[in-house]
C-alpha cells in the first residue's frame, strides 16, 4: 500500500473502508480486501483522519486540515 521506505502515520477503519496515511504524503482509501480504491497525493504527511458518510477529514503535519 505504502512503499517500504514510508511509515504509516494514520489508520482509520470505518464501515467497509480502510483509510491509511503515510510519510509518502499519500492518503489511501482501501476496500475491505485491502485493494486501493483511491490514492490521494497530499502536500504534507497525514497525521489523522476520519470519515463520516462520504466526507473525509484529514489533519496534516504542517497544521492544515482538509475536507475531501
Amino acid at each position: 500500500i505504502h512503499p517500504t521506505t514510508a511509515s504509516v502515520h494514520t489508520l482509520r477503519v470505518t464501515g467497509n473502508v480502510v483509510i491509511t496515511g503515510g510519510s509518502d504524503n499519500v492518503l489511501n482509501i482501501l476496500e475491505t480486501n485491502l485493494s486501493v480504491k483511491k490514492a490521494i497525493q497530499l502536500d504534507s504527511i497525514p497525521r489523522s483522519c476520519d470519515m463520516v458518510g462520504s466526507n473525509i477529514v484529514v489533519g496534516l503535519r504542517d497544521g492544515s486540515i482538509l475536507e475531501l
